[in-house]
């Protein structure tokens, strides 16, 4: 697992997957976006328009 890939347990339990296997998937992610970890694999992801901006009121609802 690459730094900064920690995965605390809440993550597993909210998707309902084990922590292993969220751990396993952000590994995924991060090696198909190329990036050396969490925060480079958000970056690319952006720069790849997989991600867009939204404003937190835009996400509450």
């Amino acid at each position: 697992m690459s730094p900064g890939t920690e995965i605390g347990k809440g993550s597993g339990r909210l998707l309902g997957i084990s922590t292993h296997t969220a751990k396993a998937h952000v590994a995924g992610v991060i090696e198909k976006l190329g990036a050396s970890d969490r925060t480079q694999a958000v970056a690319r992801a952006f720069d790849l328009g997989l991600l867009s901006a939204r404003s937190p009121r835009a996400a509450t609802r």
